[in-house]
C-alpha cells in the first residue's frame, strides 16, 4: 500500500511537471524579461504555486527561464528545482497570439530520502503551441492549444529497485478547424507497474499469481465545440498477457457554453469562504445539459479470465471446472435481484458462453434518447434498478 501511494504522489508530481510547460509558454515571447517573470507568478500564485527564476535569457527567438523552482504544498513540503525550461521559436501575431515551436523541460530527478524514492523524468518537450491573446472573449479564444506534448519516460525506483515507469507518451491535438471540431489522440507506449517483494495482501496482482503488469494504450476521439458533442472513439487498454479494455462513448451538450459555465462553478467553489450548498447545486445543474448518448465497454480476454478462476477455485478448495459451474449458476440469479427479467437473460446467455470459452464480453449502452447526467444520479438514488431501463444497459459474450 505504501508503494502505491508513494507512485501516486509521483504521478502527480508528473503532472504538475508537464504544467510548467503549458503555463511557461504562454509568455515567452513578451518583451519585457521582468514583467513575465512576474505574470508567470501570478498565475501560478492564483493556482496555490510559488514559482521563481534566477535567470531569464533571450538568445534570438528563444527565451531560457533559468533554475526554475516551484513550491507546491499538495506535493511537497519544499521547493523543488525544474532546472532550465526552454522555450524555442517564439513568434506574435497583430492580434496578440503567440506560438512556440517547441518548449523543452530538461531531464529532471528527484529524490526523497524519508521513502527512499527516486523519480526520473526523461524527455518532456512540447510542439507547436499556439497560446491565446489576453483579451481574448471567446472560451475557445481562451484555451491553450498544442499539437503535441510527449515524455520519453518517467521512472520511479524505490530502494534502488523500479516500482513503476511510463514510457513513450504522446498527446496530439488537431485544431484546424477548432470552432467545428477538435481531434485528439493519446498514446502510451507502457505502463509498467511491479509489486515485487511485497505482502501478498498488499499485492493486487496476487489473484492472478503476477508482480509485474505492463499495459499499454490506445485512444482517438473528437470534440464538436458548438454543436457540444465528444465522441471518444476508442480507448484501449492492452494489459499484456491478461486481455484488453475498450472504451467507446458519445456525450452531448459539452459545448461553450458548458465550458465556461463549469470553469466559473470551479472558481467559485476555490474561493474561501464559499457556500458549498450552492456550489454543489450549481453543478447539479450543469449536469442536466450533459447528457450520454450511447457507450460500449468491451473486454477481449487473453487469460485473465483463466488465472482468477484458477485462484478463486483453490481458495474455495474446488477446481476450475467446479468454480467455473459455480459461476453459471450464479450470474443470472445475482442479476434477478435487478428486476429486470430481460436483462437477467441476457446474462444467463452471455455468462454460459463466456464462462465456457472466454473471449469477450460487451457491455452496451444505448438509450432511446440522450439521457442527462442529472437524470442518472436521480435514478440511481431514488431506484438504481431503473437504470437498466432507463439507459437500454445490454450484456453479451464472444460477439
Amino acid at each position: 500500500m505504501l508503494n502505491s501511494r508513494i507512485i501516486a504522489k509521483h504521478s502527480l508530481l508528473l503532472a504538475f511537471t508537464a504544467s510548467i510547460v503549458a503555463s511557461s509558454s504562454a509568455f515567452a515571447a513578451t518583451e519585457n524579461a521582468d514583467l513575465v517573470a512576474e505574470r508567470i507568478k501570478e498565475i501560478y500564485a492564483e493556482q496555490d504555486v510559488n514559482i521563481e527564476f534566477k535567470t531569464i535569457t533571450t538568445s534570438g527567438n528563444d527565451i531560457v527561464l533559468g533554475d526554475t523552482t516551484l513550491q507546491v504544498d499538495t506535493i511537497a513540503e519544499n521547493p523543488f528545482n525544474a532546472g532550465d525550461i526552454e522555450l524555442k521559436s517564439v513568434s506574435s501575431s497583430d492580434d496578440g497570439i503567440f506560438t512556440i515551436g517547441q518548449v523543452i523541460v530538461p531531464d529532471l530527478k528527484f529524490e526523497n530520502a524519508e521513502d527512499k524514492s527516486i523519480v526520473e523524468v526523461n524527455g518532456l518537450r512540447m510542439e507547436n503551441v499556439t497560446l491565446p491573446a489576453k483579451d481574448a472573449k471567446n472560451v475557445l479564444d481562451k484555451m491553450l492549444f498544442y499539437e503535441k506534448i510527449s515524455l520519453d519516460q518517467m521512472n520511479i525506483s524505490i530502494d534502488g529497485i523500479t516500482r513503476s515507469s511510463l514510457n513513450e507518451l504522446a498527446t496530439t491535438i488537431n485544431t484546424t478547424d477548432r470552432q467545428q471540431k477538435i481531434d485528439f489522440t493519446m498514446d502510451i507506449g507502457n505502463l509498467y507497474i511491479s509489486t515485487e517483494g511485497d505482502a501478498p495482501e498488499d499485492n493486487p496482482l496476487a489473484a492472478i499469481n503476477m508482480t509485474e503488469l505492463n499495459i499499454s494504450l490506445q485512444s482517438n476521439g473528437v470534440w464538436e465545440p458548438e454543436k457540444g458533442n465528444v465522441n471518444i472513439q476508442n480507448m484501449k487498454f492492452n494489459a499484456q498477457d491478461l486481455g484488453q479494455l475498450n472504451i467507446i462513448s458519445e456525450v452531448s451538450g459539452y459545448n461553450l457554453e458548458f465550458v465556461e459555465a463549469l470553469q466559473k462553478a470551479q472558481q467559485n467553489m476555490s474561493e474561501a469562504g464559499v457556500d458549498m450548498e450552492a456550489s454543489a447545486m450549481t453543478i447539479l445543474g450543469l449536469s442536466e445539459q450533459l447528457n450520454i448518448n450511447s457507450m460500449e465497454i468491451r473486454f477481449d480476454d487473453n487469460s485473465l479470465t483463466e488465472k482468477l478462476i484458477a485462484h478463486f477455485a483453490k481458495e474455495q478448495g474446488t477446481d476450475a471446472a467446479g468454480f467455473t459451474q459455480q459461476l453459471k449458476l450464479m450470474a443470472p440469479l445475482l442479476a434477478m435481484q435487478l428486476q429486470n427479467p430481460d436483462f437477467a437473460n441476457q446474462v444467463k446467455e452471455a455468462s454460459d458462453k463466456f464462462f465456457d470459452n472466454p473471449k469477450s464480453l460487451t457491455l452496451s449502452v444505448k438509450p432511446e434518447q440522450p439521457v442527462s447526467v442529472a437524470a442518472i444520479a436521480a435514478t440511481a438514488a431514488l431506484d438504481p434498478t431503473k437504470i437498466l431501463l432507463l439507459l437500454n444497459i445490454g450484456l453479451s459474450a464472444n460477439d
